[in-house]
């Protein structure tokens, strides 16, 4: 039996991470659980970007929490640079929507209007209007979304300097794999891992896209489908960028930590395959192309692939597990995990430590699969991120 803690959070992705930093910061005792290294999977891969315009339940349930959760970014940016002295490079920026058909066109004009009712700052431009700001958008480009707020962050700095600062907090990170909890009279009493358990009074599961090994040891399904995405980084002769830059299926931005244009991503249903491939470089590579043609020049030095934990319907699962007091679930941020973590984040931390959150999280509830047959998952009895 290990040394307990008041907390084990399982998963050392942005989610996880944000909430080890978070609780130890309040003062609890934590230890993060990771299989692998903190960030090795998508959290540490992940573009980064942070678009709170588009995505599931949105417009919904989601835009409000999107909203919050980039303010809530961009203080978590300053407290982690005086923390631990990492810069994670957040920056508040605009994202512009690029449309190559007028199918494209028509629906981009469409969204504006609800954006702008739910106080967005969005408009449409032209092609020549949005070249003033990067005159280097190439000639297929037929109209352009402009979208305020948005931001990015380095994803791996990020997620680095939660932990350094969660363990100047007192947290304890250590490498294992969860395979279940341990409970009595209803009520977390251990986390397993292969061969041992670690005591404590509340377990927080952030095990992204391992996370359907959870709907047996819960009794609960936790729908969760691994998503392959490939990113490829581009060195380039030039400025960067001036913003970021989205289009059906893709986007780019220079980043400012390695100087390169980041661009992804791939959508696969492949299982949990991580790997690379040609195809997908070659994707990547020509959406790049059809909207900077000088980006023809230049080199991949880098080309990673992740996965991204999916949910059934879209949206994360979060909150507390039914017939479990003490355990909670973050995790299925997909395509947004990154943004969403502080949000998440918080809402677990407000319900450890205070039974309660103000943040309206009712449609991310687990509960809302109960009725589902228990899903057989792939992979399921790996953990890791």
């Amino acid at each position: 039996m290990s040394k307990g803690a008041d907390v084990v959070v399982a998963g050392g992705g942005a989610a996880g991470c944000c909430i080890a930093y978070l609780l130890s910061k309040a003062g609890l005792q934590v230890t993060l659980v990771e299989r692998e290294a903190v960030g090795s999977h998508s959290s540490g891969f992940a573009f980064g970007g942070m678009t709170p315009q588009y995505g599931p339940g949105i417009p919904g349930p989601m835009l409000p929490l999107s909203l919050t959760s980039i303010d809530l970014h961009q203080r978590l940016a300053q407290e982690l640079r005086e923390a631990t002295g990492i810069e994670t490079h957040f920056r508040r920026r605009p994202t512009l929507k690029l449309s190559y058909t007028e199918e494209e066109v028509q629906a981009s004009q469409r969204d504006i209007v609800w954006q702008r009712r739910d106080g967005l700052d969005v408009r449409w431009m032209t092609p020549d209007e949005a070249r003033a700001i990067e005159p280097r958008i190439g000639p297929a480009v037929l109209g352009v979304h402009y979208m305020e707020p948005a931001a990015s962050v380095d994803s791996y700095r990020y997620v680095l300097a939660l932990v350094q600062a969660a363990e100047k907090h007192g947290a304890t990170v250590r490498h294992g794999t969860v395979i279940g909890l341990r409970r009595q009279g209803g009520r977390v009493m251990a986390v397993a891992l292969e061969k041992e358990e670690v005591p404590c009074d509340t377990a927080v599961l952030c095990v992204g896209p391992w996370s359907g090994a959870a709907s047996t040891w819960l009794g609960l399904p936790v729908p969760i489908e691994p998503v392959k995405g490939q990113l490829i980084r581009v060195q380039v002769e030039g400025p960067p960028l001036a913003c970021a830059f989205w289009w059906a299926g893709g986007y780019c931005e220079s980043k400012a930590a390695d100087g390169l244009v980041w661009t992804g991503a791939t959508h696969e249903h492949v299982g949990f395959d991580e790997v690379p491939t040609p195809a997908g470089r070659a994707e990547l590579m020509e959406r790049l192309v059809r909207a900077f043609p000088w980006m023809a020049e230049g080199r991949i030095v880098r080309h990673t692939a992740c996965l991204r934990p999916t949910s059934a319907d879209g949206l994360p699962v979060l909150g507390p597990v039914p017939g479990w007091e003490g355990v909670y679930v973050a995790t299925g941020g997909g395509a947004k995990g990154v943004l969403l973590s502080a949000v998440m984040a918080r809402a677990v931390a407000d319900l450890v430590l205070a039974g309660r959150t103000d943040l309206d999280i009712a449609a991310m509830s687990p509960t809302r699969f109960a009725s589902a047959t228990m899903p057989t998952i792939p992979g399921a009895g790996a953990q890791g991120h």
